[in-house]
């Protein structure tokens, strides 16, 4: 984790409320750098109206166990002309509703506005609204994206996905961050296009968390969440993101894996290819993921098999006699850091 240097002025906090506590501590040291916030206009992903080629919005008061949140009505005549007005949507999604309570203890007396994104809504229909929500959002205005990142895939390979959304992040790359494997890369894309207009170009990562390592389950489908932000910096990017990320596997048909390894599998890092030979030979049975960050690289090895035409993750005991196999005569290797309990390996060039 790192320190809040400045006021911010755009953020990124998860809607899953395994880390709720964290993203109540988050905001807790957001407001002591932007104490006389009064307008939250809140973007996220629409999780699952039928309208995912749409934009929404919600013009209602909110009520809380013993509050309410109201309306930013000020901004709908500016703002409802980009926007679809679908109350019903907007009320029952988790992406604006699981933060409220955090928004209320924080700033009790801010308005917020908020944006459900359909899942297949153009990027580039996004840049009107992206320009006119930089146009109104003034003094005591700020733009929170509520996006969970990494789902369903093993902890480590989630990992290796987060670290190219981070790049992205670190780099205001709004390209690349088109690519990321989130539940919103278009919320990603509104951040960082705002942060962009706005001359916000300074980011602050506060911590990245995994359910699967929370939960020390290298096996299960995981959830993993970013906490950052953007301020203004006179030298707002001293450390440009220059590490690659990259997957490396047997043939494997998406349309027929979409059930077992899932969609998300197939996207999320900048190669499908390592572009450095591997360290020793790696058998077929393994999907070998990496990041390369200067001369340092760390390479996550997921044995696989078949079934009936179709490639799953091992689990369990055959997983770890898996790994076990494939590292275990290496463990002498000075040149190695290899743990075999996440099937991870890193090494200097």
């Amino acid at each position: 984790m790192f320190g809040l240097l400045t006021a911010v002025f755009a953020l990124v906090v998860p809607h899953h409320n395994l880390v709720k506590n964290l993203r109540l501590d988050y905001l807790t040291q957001i407001v002591r750098q932007n104490p006389n916030v009064e307008t939250i206009i809140i973007i996220g992903p629409d999780h699952f109206s039928p309208y995912q080629k749409s934009t929404s919005y919600g013009n209602l008061n909110w009520q809380l166990v013993n509050s309410q949140i109201d309306f930013a009505k000020g901004l709908e005549t500016k703002l409802s002309p980009y926007l679809n007005l679908n109350n019903g949507i907007v009320r029952n999604d988790h992406t604006i509703y699981n933060l409220l309570p955090d928004i209320k203890s924080v700033w009790p007396n801010a308005q917020i506005f908020p944006i459900l994104i359909g899942q297949k809504y153009s990027f580039s229909k996004l840049d009107p609204l992206i320009s006119q929500v930089a146009k109104i959002c003034q003094k005591n205005c700020l733009l929170l994206a509520s996006v969970d990142f990494s789902h369903y895939l093993p902890a480590t390979l989630a990992n290796v996905h987060d670290r190219f959304t981070l790049k992205a992040l670190n780099n205001l790359d709004p390209k690349l961050i088109q690519q990321a494997e989130v539940d919103s890369p278009q919320s990603l894309y509104f951040l960082i296009n705002y942060a962009l207009q706005k001359n916000i170009k300074k980011w602050h990562l506060f911590a990245h968390t995994n359910s699967g390592i929370l939960a020390n389950n290298f096996d299960a489908e995981t959830t993993t969440h970013i906490f950052g932000s953007y301020s203004f910096s006179l030298l707002p990017n001293l450390f440009p993101d220059r590490s690659t990320t990259f997957m490396s596997s047997p043939p494997i048909s998406q349309s027929d894996n979409l059930t077992s390894l899932g969609e998300r599998f197939f996207y999320g890092t900048e190669l499908k290819k390592s572009p450095i030979p591997p360290p020793f030979s790696i058998p077929p049975n393994f999907v070998t993921a990496g990041t390369i960050d200067k001369s340092k690289v760390t390479l996550i090895f997921l044995p696989i098999f078949t079934k009936n035409n179709q490639t799953f993750f091992q689990i369990g005991q055959a997983k770890k006699d898996s790994l076990k196999s494939l590292l275990s005569p290496h463990l002498s290797n000075p040149k190695f850091k290899i743990d075999l309990n996440t099937g991870t390996l890193t090494y200097v060039q």
